[in-house]
């Protein structure tokens, strides 16, 4: 019986800390927005001045649950920006850049 409640307790330990890195990434991807919101140099620039949103972002930003999941979505956020000297300053491969090196030219 004890070792029956050290598994469950050990298990619901795990998924309890799972779930918290999971909210931290999703709580991330929801400080990116709010960071966007209150440093970008731009933003009365953009329509209605408001930052871009969209149901396929808001479920993107929703499904965040580690760094790929976090940098993806970072991206395009970026990107509904439509700032080419915006950038996460990480990226993957196939990012989309000015040039593959984000190297202004």
């Amino acid at each position: 019986m004890n070792t029956l409640r050290v598994f469950l307790a050990l298990g619901i330990a795990a998924w309890l800390g799972a779930a918290t890195a999971e909210n931290e990434y999703a709580k991330a991807a929801h400080d990116l927005d709010a960071a966007i919101i209150e440093m970008y140099a731009y933003l009365e620039d953009l329509p209605d001045a408001q930052l871009p949103d969209s149901n396929v972002l808001r479920q993107e930003r929703q499904a965040v649950n580690d760094d790929r999941t976090l940098l993806a979505y970072a991206e395009k956020r970026i990107v509904s920006l439509a700032d080419h000297h915006a950038i996460t300053g990480s990226s993957f491969h196939d990012s989309w850049a000015i040039v593959p090196t984000y190297a202004d030219l």
